[in-house]
């Protein structure tokens, strides 16, 4: 009797994923999503004072002399920042939120 070579062995079935090691840990992760909290609400704090700073600017302007335009770049940039908070909303909560959904995936596809 020969050996049997290796093209003959069978290899074991592997499953159709590939599961997270019972010890593996995911807080790092959800320091990583929590930092994506913070810096979220910081841009947004910066961009409202930014807004407010705008409006006041542009209304400051309009009282000063009412007779001219110059409210209309503060206006704009005012609708700017609205705009870009709440692009920054969006995509800020979305990758926090991706985070933490594919960690609560791993977590449960562990293996116990």
């Amino acid at each position: 009797m020969s050996n049997p070579g290796p093209q003959q062995q069978a290899m074991p079935p592997q499953p159709p994923y590939r599961p997270a090691p019972p010890q593996a840990n995911h807080k790092p992760a959800l320091r990583v999503a929590n930092a994506i909290a913070v810096i979220k609400w910081i841009l947004i704090g910066l961009e409202v004072i930014a807004v407010l700073l705008a409006v006041v600017i542009g209304v400051l302007t309009q009282l000063d002399d009412p007779d001219d335009d110059g409210w209309v770049p503060f206006a704009l940039s005012a609708l700017g920042g609205i705009i870009m908070t709440g692009l920054t909303w969006v995509l800020f909560g979305w990758f926090e939120q991706v985070l933490r959904t594919l960690v609560g995936i791993a977590e449960n596809t562990r293996r116990p």
